[in-house]
C-alpha cells in the first residue's frame, strides 16, 4: 500500500470556509491569517503522518524489495529480520502467501496472529494464574540510581561512563530515558562497591524493533569481561547468555515486547540467576557464573535503524520475600512500588509487586499493616508531605479495588522527608528515600 499524497486543495477548502466565517463576525486579518497558518500546519501533520502510519510495515510494490522466507523456515526469518529486512512467507512451492485482502503475509502478521491466539492462554481465568512465576523481590538498599531527572535533555548523563556511540537523555510519555541513538552505542555503570551476593538490577525498556539487543557484562578492575555469564534483552527476548562451550544459558523468546515501555527485572542470588520482563519470567538458572564487581557494561550491540531507550534505572543489594521480611523485622521497604515523578499516579511497573503484596494479605488474613509513603528532600516539606499521604493512600486505594483487600486491615500515614532511611546527598540516597513502606500493626 502506498503512502497516500497530500492533497492542499483537502486542506485549504476547510480552511478557507473557517476565514470567511470569522471575517463576518469582525475577526482582524492578523489573527485570521495567523488562525490558517496553524490549521495548515496541524492539518498537513495530520495527513503525512497518517500517510506514514498507513505505510509502514507494508512491502513497497507488493514484494519486490522484501526476503522471502518459507512458513516455518526460523533461520531464514531471524537472519533477514537481525538485518532489517522485510521477510514474506512462502508455501511448499515457494509462491508467496496472501492474506484475505491479497497482501503479502509478513513475518511480522504470523507474529501478531501468534500473539493474538497467545493472549488467552496467558491471561487465564485463575487469578493466581499470572503471577505464577513471578517471584521478583526487589532489593531494599540502593547502591545505584539514575532517572536522568538532574541532566539536561540532549545531554549524555553525568552518572553514567560513556565509552562510545551515540546517546542523548530525551523526554517520551512524560518519563525520562536515555535515548540510543546507534548500534555499538556502549556506557559502563560505576558502582561505589562490588556487586553484593544478593542483588537485583531494574530499569524500564523501549525498543521499536524486536531485533535490539543489550548485552549487560560485568568487568574486571582492566575493563575486561569476567565470568561465563551477562544479561541479555531484546524486544522479544531476555536471559542470562552464556559465553564459552560450558557456559550455562537460558534466553526465552515470548511475546514481542517491542513499541512498549516494559520493565525488566534481573534477581541474582549467589550463583541462583532469574530475569522478568513484564509479568513474564524469562530466566531462571540455579548455577549461573555471574562475576562480582564494581563495574557494569551495557553494550547495545545490534540495533534497527530505529532508537532504544533505557529509563529509571536502578542496582540494589539485598532481595528478601516480603513475609519474611514482616516477619523478622516487623516492617519491609518496598522500592519496586514507583510512582511517576511528583504525583501520586502508580507506574505500571508496579503492578506485579501490588499483586504481590495482595497475594500476601489473601494468604495471611492475620497480617494487617500500615502503608507509609516517604519522599526524599527535595522540594518544599509541606508539599511533600501531602505526596507522600496522597501515594500511600493511592496504594491502599489499589490493594481493595484492585485485589479486593478489606479497606479494615489497611490504614496510611505519610511521612514525607521526616524518616530518611539514608542520607540525601546523593541520587542513589534520594532514590531510596523515594519509598513505601509496610508495617505491621
Amino acid at each position: 500500500m502506498r503512502v497516500r499524497r497530500f492533497s492542499p486543495f483537502a486542506v485549504l477548502f476547510p480552511v478557507l470556509m473557517i476565514v470567511f466565517s470569522v471575517s463576518a463576525v469582525g475577526t482582524s486579518a492578523g489573527q485570521i491569517l495567523d488562525k490558517v497558518k496553524d490549521e495548515v500546519e496541524e492539518r498537513a501533520e495530520e495527513n503525512v503522518d497518517e500517510g506514514i502510519e498507513k505505510g509502514a510495515d507494508k512491502v513497497e510494490g507488493g514484494i519486490k524489495n522484501a526476503v522471502k522466507c518459507a512458513a516455518g523456515d526460523e533461520k531464514c526469518i531471524e537472519e533477514a529480520k537481525e538485518d532489517g529486512e522485510t521477510v514474506v512467507l512462502t508455501d511448499k512451492e515457494g509462491n508467496v502467501k496472501r492474506d484475505k485482502d491479497g497482501e503479502p503475509v509478513t513475518a511480522s502478521d504470523r507474529e501478531q496472529e501468534q500473539q493474538t491466539k497467545e493472549a488467552p492462554e496467558k491471561q487465564g481465568t485463575d487469578p493466581g494464574a499470572a503471577n505464577a512465576n513471578y517471584d521478583f523481590k526487589p532489593g531494599e538498599r540502593t547502591i545505584f540510581a539514575e532517572d536522568f531527572s538532574d541532566d539536561n535533555i540532549g545531554d549524555f548523563p553525568r552518572n553514567l561512563e560513556f565509552r562510545k556511540g551515540s546517546m542523548a537523555v530525551v523526554e517520551m510519555k512524560g518519563q525520562r530515558f536515555l535515548r540510543i541513538n546507534e548500534a555499538g552505542s556502549v556506557f559502563r555503570i560505576q558502582l561505589p562497591e562490588k556487586l553484593p551476593k544478593r542483588f537485583t538490577i531494574t530499569f524500564d525498556y523501549y525498543t521499536e524493533d524486536w531485533v535490539d539487543r543489550l548485552y549487560i557484562w560485568p568487568l574486571d578492575g582492566s575493563g575486561e569481561a569476567v565470568g561465563t555469564n551477562y544479561f541479555d534483552v531484546g524486544g522479544r527476548k531476555l536471559g542470562v547468555g552464556g559465553q564459552g562451550d560450558d557456559a550455562v544459558e537460558s534466553v526465552k523468546k515470548s511475546r514481542r515486547a517491542s513499541k512498549k515501555i516494559v520493565p525488566i527485572r534481573i534477581m541474582v542470588d549467589g550463583a541462583y540467576a532469574k530475569a522478568y520482563m513484564g509479568k513474564e519470567r524469562f530466566a531462571n538458572i540455579p548455577n549461573a557464573d555471574i562475576s562480582r564487581t564494581k563495574t557494569l557494561r551495557f553494550d547495545f550491540s545490534r540495533l534497527s535503524e530505529n532508537a532504544a531507550y533505557i529509563g529509571d534505572l536502578r542496582i540494589a543489594a539485598g532481595g528478601r520475600d516480603l513475609y519474611t521480611a514482616l516477619q523478622e523485622e516487623g516492617r519491609v521497604a518496598v522500592q519496586d512500588i514507583q510512582f511517576d515523578t511528583g504525583k501520586a499516579t502508580l507506574k505500571s511497573s508496579s503492578t506485579e509487586t501490588l499483586k504481590t503484596v495482595a497475594s500476601l494479605l489473601t494468604e495471611h488474613p492475620d497480617i494487617n499493616l500500615i502503608i507509609e509513603g516517604h519522599t526524599d528532600n527535595t522540594g518544599k516539606f509541606k508539599a511533600n508531605m501531602q505526596l507522600s499521604r496522597e501515594r500511600a493512600r493511592a496504594v491502599k486505594t489499589t490493594l481493595v479495588q484492585d485485589h479486593g483487600i478489606d479497606k479494615g486491615r489497611l490504614k496510611t500515614a505519610g511521612l514525607g522527608s521526616t524518616q530518611p532511611a539514608t542520607s540525601n546527598d546523593s541520587e542513589e540516597g534520594r532514590a531510596e528515600n523515594r519509598r513505601v513502606e509496610l508495617v505491621k500493626r
